[in-house]
């Protein structure tokens, strides 16, 4: 008997997952199957895919017998999440679930707690741009002491037209209705942004001071279906640690009036540090020092250790974590702290309270 590895949703993202079966080295004994319950949503898949078992729904597909190294990737909107990964796990087979995990922590809380049960590995996709080479550099030289005691990270990132469901993937309206996607481009983001801040810092827990979202009015702004999301949002907080505490100042956006930016650093009490943080290939880390009065620069080329795309990393990385391989991919605990800190940021818009994070007890 073959491993298999089961896709349920069939759209762009399934695709995109599949064309990476390609990349492993066991990818001559794999199989695939997929449920969709579109009828253009397989023929797609079937297109793209060859060889494919396909199925109308996951329940029906899931009923097939399981090998040990059997996993689900569960590539449908996020309100799908939590029964789908459910359901998988429940059916005996790892689930690697796209990201956001899910859109509330409750939910979150309930898979993490299924996956423990049946002993099966719960993974989220959020790993995209998980200790990437330049990220990797920057947190050795912080470790060394390159920049003393880091007090301020800026990460920002700042599109005037890039929303899902409408200048992005314009097919995927779901991104545009909350019920469905749990939240608008920080839910989108943040599972990649929060794994990242939270690897490189290593907070014992996170404070949410202020969070705002906003939804900028443009003349392309869908009228006749639910558009509910924020397309531009930010927070302060602050990382605490046994050692220091870092402030962080958090922004997103996918359409704004104002202009394009796209800021990471972290700054130091002797120096600073910036970066690209989603380049998963060659990338440049500039180090700031002082010298003599004066601010100098150096850039530093980063290689990877091996060259796997963004979008192929977490098919690529848990199928390794699966078969007992380490990988730079969240799985368990790990996989909800990028929910609680989403679940956190949301509680204080809606609030108007700061909100706290203890990553010891979010499980």
């Amino acid at each position: 008997m073959s491993p298999t590895i089961y896709f349920i949703g069939a759209g762009a993202i399934a695709r995109n997952h599949a064309d990476s079966v390609g990349l492993l080295p066991n990818a001559d004994e794999i199989e695939i199957a997929a449920a969709d319950p579109t009828p253009e949503a397989r023929e797609r898949f079937a297109a793209a895919v060859d060889d494919v078992r396909l199925y109308e729904d996951s329940e029906s597909m899931l009923a097939e017998p399981v090998d040990p190294n059997d996993f689900v990737v569960v590539a449908a909107p996020p309100f799908t999440h939590h029964d789908e990964t459910i359901a998988a796990l429940e059916s005996g087979r790892h689930v690697l679930c796209e990201k956001p995990l899910a859109p509330t922590l409750d939910e979150a809380k309930s898979m993490l707690a299924t996956a423990a049960e049946a002993d099966r590995i719960l993974g989220s996709c959020n790993c995209r741009h998980y200790r990437t080479p330049g990220t990797e550099r920057v947190k050795r030289l912080i470790d060394d002491g390159a920049i003393g005691e880091p007090y301020h990270v800026t990460w920002s990132t700042r599109r005037q037209r890039g929303r899902p469901g409408i200048e992005y993937q314009p097919e995927s309206k779901w991104f545009l209705d909350s019920s469905k996607g749990g939240g608008g481009i920080i839910m989108d983001w943040g599972p990649y942004e929060f794994a990242a801040l939270d690897d490189l810092i290593d907070p014992d827990r996170i404070d949410v001071m202020d969070a705002w979202t906003a939804q900028p009015e443009t003349g392309v702004d869908p009228e006749k279906i639910p558009f509910d999301v924020e397309t531009h949002g930010g927070a302060t907080l602050v990382y605490r640690t046994d050692e220091h505490d870092v402030r962080v100042t958090y922004e997103r956006a996918s359409g704004t009036h104002g202009e394009e930016r796209d800021v990471t650093e972290i700054e130091g009490t002797e120096g600073a540090i910036r970066w690209d943080w989603t380049e998963a290939g060659t990338s440049t880390v500039t180090l700031a020092t002082d010298e003599g009065g004066d601010v100098v620069e150096e850039e530093i080329d980063v290689t990877p250790d091996e060259e796997i795309g963004a979008h192929d990393r977490p098919l690529v990385y848990f199928n390794r974590v699966v078969r007992g391989g380490d990988a730079p991919i969240r799985t368990g605990e790990e996989a909800i702290t990028s929910v609680a800190m989403i679940d956190a940021i949301y509680q204080c818009v809606e609030l108007g309270e700061p909100q706290r994070v203890d990553l010891a007890k979010i499980a």
